[in-house]
């Protein structure tokens, strides 16, 4: 199979083409990018849920790998050297069916599918190197806010117990296939592990994927990366993007990234509804929220190496854009 995604070329009209209209941060996938999903995914399981093996129903959700809202795509086209304006959030390559309760977990980051070594040993090697595989093979883990949460997994074809119930940490669940490409799980895990303060925790519990899950952030870490302003004007300039154009023609020009849309005209609030908070509730729950900068969230790293160092300081920046939006808000009034 081979997707324009990947070779650069956004106008063919070949059925692995990715999308041609922008994806909204918040609309949800057309339907003709449903289809191009099905399309990939009922020769692999039927359009089952990738995690459960349940059958396509209400409850089988289309979900995002790479987040539509995410806000670094050109950063993502730069370094996997992808044309401007060509890499497409609603690719079928970025869209896998989860059942709706294993896709809220899964939004939050606290479920996540690691590709294989060898893959992500490629990506280190060569960030731009053409990896183009049918279907690939992760391995399940969790955070440990999912430790109370069973998973129970159809066995195909079954057999004579046909459902088998899986416990945290789910070791002994097994290795997915999907058609999902290992580049948008990277960027999964690496978003999960920039939000999370259970990461010591999480290589502890899987202490034999250990170094992949730090492979994965050094990819993450690159891939989002800055980049020059001189590069980047390049780089932008070297192929303009397309005007904005929503809609589901056949036709297939230029794929663009997520947009934001935002109602600028300010609705009073209903007289049913509470009030806005008062700078004195502002300042009562940014007391509750300052709760959780604990120890373990705001502690200098212990382990001297560069993940971990990585990993504090983005708490730090975290906590410092916390205390500055604080400070905004008392600024109103």
């Amino acid at each position: 199979m081979t997707d324009p995604l990947w070779n650069g070329d956004c106008s063919s009209t070949a059925a692995e083409t990715t999308p041609s209209s922008r994806a909204l941060a918040r609309s949800s996938l057309s339907a003709a990018g449903k289809k191009r999903v099905d399309s990939i995914t009922k020769p692999i399981n039927e359009s089952r849920c990738l995690v459960t093996n349940f059958e396509p129903d209400g409850t089988i959700q289309y979900a995002h790998i790479l987040p539509r809202a995410f806000g670094k795509v050109t950063q993502l086209e730069y370094h996997w050297g992808i044309k401007y304006g060509c890499l497409n959030v609603d690719t079928r390559l970025n869209v896998i069916r989860l059942r709706s309760d294993i896709h809220q977990h899964f939004d939050r980051g606290s479920i996540l599918f690691l590709p294989s070594e060898k893959i992500v040993g490629r990506y280190l090697l060569d960030p731009q190197a053409a990896i183009e595989e049918t279907t690939y093979h992760y391995t399940l883990v969790a955070l440990r806010n999912v430790q109370t949460v069973p998973l129970t997994r159809r066995n195909i074809p079954p057999q004579p117990t046909s459902l088998q119930n899986y416990e945290y940490p789910f070791e002994s669940f097994p290795v997915l296939e999907s058609h999902a490409h290992p580049r948008f799980m990277i960027m999964h895990v690496g978003i999960a592990l920039q939000k999370t303060t259970d990461f010591f925790d999480l290589t502890e519990r899987y202490p034999s994927q250990e170094k992949l899950i730090r492979d994965i952030w050094k990819l993450f870490e690159k891939w989002t990366g800055i980049i020059s302003k001189e590069s980047l004007d390049k780089f932008k300039d070297s192929q303009p993007p397309q005007s904005d154009q929503e809609s589901d023609s056949s036709t297939h020009t230029r794929p663009q990234r997520a947009v934001h849309k935002y109602n600028s005209t300010k609705r009073k609030a209903p007289a049913t509804q509470p009030a806005s908070p008062t700078p004195s509730s502002k300042r009562t729950r940014g007391v509750a929220d300052s709760g959780q900068l604990n120890s373990e969230t705001v502690s200098p790293p212990t382990f001297g190496d560069q993940l971990s160092t990585n990993l504090y300081q983005s708490k730090q920046a975290l906590v410092h854009e916390w205390l500055s939006g604080i400070t905004a808000s008392d600024n109103e009034f």
